[in-house]
């Protein structure tokens, strides 16, 4: 089995706020390894149900979040940003599975950090009369190559916005929103 994981920031265990996932700020660094650990308990579990093949790809901001040196090391890492397919690099028609580890609503949404893409840019995408979190995107983009998203990690406003585009897949509640930057956490 063949499986890539697209991993963000924002629905990550234990954040809550910019402060924790912009590149260069007081809390990025010490989130990296937050990052990394879910991404790895993924990756674990993929393994686990007979994975062969493991590609992080790293869809966060400046997409450096990823800790190589941390990272289970029977996986591959895609970092760096100008990605043809941006959060879906590295899904193919050959890919089995796809997961979304740290994801989050779309904007105009309540929930952890909501945006699609950029906070700064959109109020809301909407395709088909639907709005479109980041999630919904690449789950269209990889439903064009035949590859299903089988996990989804987040908050849990992600968990119920993930159930309309990817109902088969399994998913994991990482905290409860409260607002866009207060979450009850539940530990890694």
């Amino acid at each position: 089995m063949n499986v890539v994981i697209s991993a963000d920031m924002e629905g990550i265990s234990g954040v809550t706020s910019p402060a924790d996932v912009n590149p260069g700020s007081a809390g990025w660094n010490h989130f990296r390894k937050i990052m990394t650990a879910d991404v790895n308990a993924a990756i674990a579990g993929f393994f686990e149900a007979g994975a062969r093949n493991i590609v992080v790809n790293d869809s966060h901001a400046n997409m450096e979040n990823v800790v190589v040196d941390l990272l289970d090391p029977r996986a591959t890492l895609i970092s760096g940003r100008h990605k043809k397919h941006c959060m879906a690099e590295g899904v193919t028609k050959d890919t089995d599975a796809l997961a979304f580890i740290g994801y989050h609503t779309a904007a105009g949404q309540q929930g952890i950090m909501s945006h699609t893409y950029s906070g700064d840019i959109y109020n809301a995408i909407w395709l088909n009369e639907e709005i479109c979190s980041e999630g919904y995107i690449n789950a269209l983009y990889a439903a064009e190559l035949g590859v299903p998203v089988v996990l989804i990690s987040g908050d849990d406003l992600t968990i119920e916005d993930a159930k309309r585009y990817a109902p088969d897949a399994g998913y994991a509640v990482v905290k409860r929103c409260i607002d866009r930057f207060t979450a009850e956490l539940i530990p890694p």
